[in-house]
């Protein structure tokens, strides 16, 4: 009989594991609580370093999930250990009994106006990643117009003791680089810099 591995969480992380797990044999279940499922992939632009679509990625995990039970919109209500299975009940009242359950919840965007310091909400030229790369989506933000100077700041509430996170976020050192390469190309004759503890 095949195992059951309920994964958490649907998106990038989570949606590749389940490509990877269901070709291995596994009966393999995806809850996401938003409607759809990619997550933080389905906002972004370019990803580094190959700068390849994201829609083009999201698509190519998409299509390794043939076989996959796929909740949208549906969150764990409780999960009991049952000798060496887990006893999942879900909020659209479905109940899954699980071999293993692997956690891919992904990670929420800084709160930038907790920084005020930095202006982000005060002042209209004062932007976060997530913005831009919006912009470089959509190619459209009224802050954004031929900007002759462009500073990057990494590291805003992370690793920061006042903002309560300790850690490197492990993401804004490369999403900003990314950033900077296509201000340059979008913009020729725009200073670009890039401010950082360490990278």
């Amino acid at each position: 009989m095949k195992k059951n591995i309920l994964i958490i969480g649907g998106g990038p992380s989570g949606l590749e594991a389940a490509g990877i797990l269901i070709k291995l044999g596994y009966n393999v279940i995806v809850i996401e609580k938003e409607k759809t499922i990619g997550g933080k992939l389905t906002q972004w632009d370019k990803l580094f370093p190959q700068m390849e679509s994201a829609a083009t990625i999201l698509k190519q995990l998409k299509d390794n999930l043939e076989g996959v039970t796929i909740f949208t919109q549906t969150s764990i209500n409780s999960i009991n250990l049952l000798n060496k299975s887990y006893n999942v009940v879900l909020s659209n009242g479905i109940t899954i009994l699980a071999d293993a359950i692997l956690i891919s919840t992904g990670f929420d965007l800084f709160k930038a106006e907790k920084k005020e310091e930095y202006g982000y909400g005060i002042y209209d030229h004062v932007i976060t990643n997530s913005d831009l790369e919006q912009f470089f989506k959509t190619n459209s933000d009224y802050r954004i117009n031929n900007p002759q100077k462009v500073g990057f700041v990494h590291c805003v509430g992370s690793r920061d003791e006042k903002a309560s996170n300790r850690e490197c976020s492990k993401v804004c050192c490369v999403t900003a680089i990314k950033q900077a390469c296509e201000i340059k190309q979008k913009f020729p004759t725009a200073e670009v810099y890039c401010f950082y503890m360490d990278l």
